[in-house]
């Protein structure tokens, strides 16, 4: 397959021209002997660029669609974690239980995009005094979602609409946020309520890395998804958490 390298400097946000680089960090790159999946182009160098409209801060140049689905089909991602899987797996599951909390206990259907080894779901159809009748994740290998969560491995072939739609530490991997925040929208039924959270961005620079090509501060997320109510924008943890609403349709 012919990789291009993605030379638009234009903010992703907000479509402001030809910024000019904000920082940079140097990285080493990671090399399987040339056997397994690999991004490309191979950067050795992040840079990223700060639009001085909206205040989004984006990786460019930045490895191609093709190559970020090809690196999260796979175990690559994983495979690079410095953290073992027992880590991870008991990181998901405490971040499962505190996001399903969250969920009100009127919420028949959950959807999660990018739902990982599934544990929020299951968190949420398992909860009490609520309990979610209908979960479903989004998850690009779908291999790694425990067994009993039904999953689909891309939000474009979610039908219908849910109560919740959560999308946990997502959107910073993403080729194209605005796309995937409208799509949310659009998943959210009338009345519904959209989980997002995203690394915190209280410094330039702090959650830059090869997986995030993208990095959001408060102000960048409520104008991403300007069209739902906020109803609550809780910092009081590691990273920032957004509860939004969705008006409810006119009667």
């Amino acid at each position: 397959m012919q990789m291009t390298w993605m030379e638009n400097f234009n903010c992703p946000l907000c479509g402001l021209e030809n910024l000019d680089p904000l920082y940079a960090r140097s990285i080493p790159y990671p090399n399987y002997n040339g056997e397994e999946p690999t991004l490309e182009p191979k950067f050795l160098q992040l840079i990223y660029h700060e639009c001085v409209n909206c205040g989004f801060h984006y990786m460019c140049p930045r490895p191609t669609p093709e190559s970020y689905d090809r690196y999260y089909s796979t175990m690559l991602y994983r495979n690079l974690c410095s953290a073992t899987q027992k880590e991870m797996d008991d990181d998901e599951r405490q971040r499962g239980n505190r996001i399903a909390s969250l969920i009100p206990p009127e919420a028949m259907s959950h959807l999660d995009v990018g739902c990982s080894r599934g544990y929020l779901l299951e968190a949420s159809r398992d909860a009490s005094p609520g309990k979610v009748r209908e979960v479903l994740g989004v998850e690009p290998n779908p291999d790694y979602t425990i067994p009993g969560i039904p999953t689909v491995t891309r939000i474009e072939d979610v039908e219908g609409a849910f109560d919740v739609v959560t999308c946990i530490h997502v959107l910073e991997h993403v080729n194209a946020p605005r796309m995937v925040a409208e799509r949310l929208m659009e998943l959210t039924k009338p009345g519904g309520i959209l989980i997002v959270e995203v690394p915190a961005e209280t410094y330039a620079g702090q959650s830059a890395g090869l997986p995030h090509p993208f990095a959001f501060t408060i102000p960048c997320i409520e104008r991403l998804f300007e069209a739902m109510t906020f109803e609550k924008v809780d910092t009081s943890g590691k990273h920032p958490v957004f509860i939004m609403r969705k008006g409810k349709a006119d009667a």
